[in-house]
């Protein structure tokens, strides 16, 4: 009874609003025109509507309303008269709803733009091409409540810019939005260079299809005033969008939220290009952030921009509760790789170009939403510049893979379609670029020998004669029993025109070197993996599934990617050599194949989300034909050893295309995915370990060494010196007395203290005497200060500076070699508990008793000061 209740009550609120907002548009303005396609009169009224734009603003010379009171195209760009007083264009009007009555809306075929203060409210709004926009022209433009977007056929929402395509100086731009659903939104001028340009943009609701960028397209001079207080913004929010290196941001920016939905990235940036200085501050009263990837401040971008957070809701509760999605996830879909790092996840797949894109987002749910960013182009000409299919991200140890070797690879298969190989097919063969950046997966990728960006490695296998020779594809790995093994896929030749594929496996020496010879452990054999093909028969896109129980499965693909008999068989690993074809069990019926709605199912991946729930992701057509693109879906799977993978429900169909699937939202808090801000304040908690001094880098520091950004940071809070003007000398010791002088400056900052240096006698007494008298070590602890410390050592200093609390456990475990029998197991145990300290890759050893090294040391540093840069974060 109470249900029905509200719903009355519901309804009866929507029906007084409604006619609030009928009886309020007649009541804005006493002159009048009404529009619609075909209208011959003179727009005084609905039986005599005019049919011109035009005629309708030179009719309101005084301002007033226009009423679409029936379909109105306007079939080219147009551009409003100026007009000093304010127009209001909508379909409610004098208690009547002419979009309801008539099908009013006003369709644009080309760009509007206004002459003067201009409301759009209670209208349907059709775009006819791709980035049509509303233009401001720097007079107020306000797309008021009640606003329905539809786009035509291949055609995009309109996208919305507070200026217009020229650029300005001393002039301002005012954009306000309530409602409907856009494209692109820019709150400045789509125009590089405007000088002293004022913005000032406010959202109360609506749809945001690509980033909001509050400022220009390019170099930007001006202040800008952002407030956010309703909406969803599905890529994000930034003040600039530079795009070359000779474009500049300058300005004080600032964004206040405290309402909407938001996904991709909150920032001062799209990207690191160009060169920024003012200010970013940001200030947070409410919102939904469990879509959201990353908040960020000005610290990673080039010049002096300062940057400032302040937040009065709580950062570092972790979110809860569910979301839905239904499939498809991603409309690039073809052979998805989807995996989890760090929080988030990720997605590639194979494009229409060479290029590989990398998407990163907080749930699996999020992904038909985001971007992405590219991090391979490679150059034209070349034996791979013709396609990257394929393409799949993996993570090995040095222990794995060889001392120094260890990081991210992306596998892909490179073609020259110029050429051809002795099989007679176009050259296909297997290729491996590494991530240059460490763990940032967005930034740079290239050689993982020489280092050369977007150009990729050959995969050899020097024990094979002939490798080098044949078509060659789908390269990935499986690990059983300590071992890495390479999978890949190559081309038989029959004779008599006929060929097959194979599935093959070898041992792994590391990405780009195979070792031993292959052998092949799946090829076509039943009916259902040959299908309708006479030349080709095909298997291919082998992916391990690992299995809770132990058990190891193969899930591959079947008959062909282009067709609607694409289907997904599986092998099961039954113990002994991974390497002999008689130690797999195949299985002799697919575990997916077509349905009535969806057909060629096949290049699968899987992930475990941050409930456990574990997923498969495949490709698929839209069709019962394999007609158009192909689509990435995903639907629940389990795998054990008696009932090998099962797929959804187990009916071996895909799911139904309008199933709903429901699933726990990612739990990292806000305070997690936010980094680079030079002042934090989260309620009455603030940062107390601010940025203090610009840093303009060190010669021997380079932006992809591991440790680039914990000697930047450590840097800019005062943490941490150069051994000159220009160099930091990473490798080199680091003594006792500047670790204590470290210990010092962090317990001071922290605590408001200082430390006096007058009438020293070594530079370093004053600082190991604070020490001494605040606790942090004993005066006996100590022989020699000019010493390099030991990594024992430094973990007892380091866990006794700052509160119990600043050293909250976030993970499990501990290091192998650091056993409790040794005087600095508790401050090890502490610091790697807490993210502070971790271990060496595949052993995660410790080594207590060796020397730390100045660039571990700012690791230390850095994420004793700021929780956000610790392990497990």
């Amino acid at each position: 009874m109470k249900k029905k209740l509200s719903e009355l009550l519901f309804a009866a609120a929507a029906t007084l609003v409604l006619a609030v907002a009928l009886c309020a548009t007649a009541a804005a303005a006493d002159a009048v025109y009404y529009l619609k396609d075909g209208g011959d009169g003179d727009g005084s009224s609905p039986a005599l509507a005019g049919g011109s734009l035009a005629d309708a603003y030179a009719a309101l010379p005084s301002g007033g309303t226009v009423v679409v009171c029936g379909p109105c195209s306007v079939s080219k760009a147009f551009t409003e008269p100026l007009h000093t007083k304010p127009i209001t264009i909508t379909s409610v009007y004098g208690g009547r709803d002419y979009a309801a009555e008539s099908g009013a809306r006003l369709v644009l075929k080309g760009n509007f733009y206004l002459g003067g203060d201009t409301t759009f409210e209670h209208i349907t709004l059709s775009a006819v091409g791709t980035y049509l926009s509303v233009f401001g022209n720097n007079h107020a433009l306000t797309l008021g409540e009640g606003i329905t977007s539809v786009k035509s056929g291949n055609s995009q929402y309109l996208s919305l810019m507070g200026g217009s395509r020229n650029v300005y100086t001393n002039a301002a731009s005012n954009l306000t939005v309530l409602s409907g659903t856009w494209q692109r939104v820019r709150g400045g001028t789509a125009a590089s260079g405007s000088k002293n340009y004022r913005i000032h943009l406010t959202v109360s609701g609506g749809t945001f299809i690509e980033r909001v960028t509050l400022g220009d397209s390019g170099s930007h001079d001006g202040d800008i005033a952002a407030e956010i207080h309703g909406g969803t913004f599905r890529q994000g929010i930034f003040a600039s969008t530079l795009s070359t290196a000779a474009e500049r941001f300058s300005g004080k920016v600032s964004l206040h939220i405290d309402g909407g939905v938001f996904y991709g990235r909150i920032a001062p940036a799209a990207s690191a290009v160009g060169s920024y200085s003012g200010s970013f501050d940001v200030k947070i009263d409410g919102g939904e952030f469990a879509h959201l990837v990353e908040l960020s401040g000005s610290a990673g971008l080039p010049g002096s921009m300062q940057s400032s957070l302040q937040s009065s809701i709580d950062m570092s509760e972790k979110e809860t509760g569910t979301y839905t999605f239904e499939n498809y996830v991603r409309a690039d879909g073809a052979d998805p790789w989807l995996f989890y790092k760090d929080g988030y996840y990720y997605y590639t797949s194979t494009t229409n170009k060479a290029e590989v894109k990398l998407v990163r987002v907080a749930n699996i749910g999020d992904l038909i939403y985001s971007g992405g960013t590219t991090i391979y182009k490679p150059e034209a000409g070349k034996p791979w510049s013709d396609s990257s299919w394929s393409p799949e991200i993996h993570y090995y140890s040095d222990e794995e893979i060889g001392k120094g070797n260890g990081g991210w690879y992306c596998y892909l298969a490179g073609t020259d379609k110029s050429a051809t190989d002795a099989s007679g097919i176009a050259t296909h063969r297997m290729y491996v670029i590494k991530c240059l950046d460490g763990d940032n997966l967005l930034g740079r990728w290239g050689n993982p020998l020489t280092g050369e960006v977007n150009v990729p490695l050959r995969v050899t296998a020097p024990d094979m004669p002939g490798f080098d020779d044949v078509w060659a594809a789908g390269m990935t790995d499986i690990r059983i029993g300590g071992k890495v093994y390479t999978m890949y896929v190559t081309v038989v030749d029959d004779g008599g025109g006929k060929k097959h594929q194979t599935i093959n496996i070898l041992p792994m020496t590391n990405p780009w070197t195979l070792s031993g010879t292959s052998k092949v452990i799946c090829e076509p054999e039943y009916g259902w993996e040959i299908g309708n093909h006479k030349k080709l028969y095909i298997v291919e896109c082998g992916t391990p599934v690992y299995a809770a129980d132990g058990s190891i499965f193969i899930v591959y693909s079947a008959c062909g990617y282009s067709t609607p008999e694409y289907k997904l068989g599986q092998l099961q690993y039954l113990g002994g050599d991974p390497t002999e074809k008689a130690n797999w069990k195949k299985w002799n019926a697919p575990i997916l194949s077509k349905s009535a709605q969806i057909s060629g199912c096949g290049s699968a991946c899987y992930v475990t989300d941050t409930a456990g729930q574990s997923w498969i992701c495949y490709n698929a057509y839209l069709s019962p034909n394999a007609t158009g693109a192909r689509h990435a879906f995903v639907e629940p799977y389990t795998a054990t050893a008696a009932g090998g993978v099962v797929i959804g429900s187990g009916t071996t169909y895909p799911a139904d295309i309008d199933t709903v699937y429901t699933a726990s939202l990612n739990p990292m808090p806000l305070a997690d995915k936010t980094s680079d801000f030079d002042r934090v304040e989260n309620g009455t908690e603030k940062n107390r370990f601010p940025f203090v001094r610009d840093y303009n880098g060190f010669t021997d520091v380079q932006s992809g060494d591991w440790y680039a950004s914990y000697v930047r940071d450590a840097y800019r809070i005062g943490l941490a010196n150069g051994t000159s003007a220009t160099k930091f000398s990473p490798d080199g010791s680091f003594t006792v007395a500047q670790a204590l002088t470290a210990a010092a400056n962090i317990h001071t900052i922290y605590n408001g203290k200082t430390v006096d240096t007058a009438g020293a006698k070594n530079w370093y007494d004053p600082y190991v005497n604070y020490c001494i008298a605040n606790g942090i070590i004993t005066a006996e602890q100590f022989k020699d200060y000019n010493a390099p410390i030991t990594r024992g050592d430094m973990a007892i200093v380091f866990a006794n500076i700052l509160p119990a609390e600043e050293y909250a456990a976030v993970l499990d475990g501990s290091n192998p070699d650091v056993t409790s029998d040794l005087t600095c197991y508790a401050a090890v145990q502490k610091l790697y508990n807490a993210g502070i300290v971790g271990g060496d890759a595949g052993t995660g050893n410790y080594r207590p008793n060796d020397s730390i090294k100045r660039s571990e040391a700012c690791v230390i540093f850095l994420r004793l000061a700021r929780a956000s840069a610790r392990a497990g974060k």
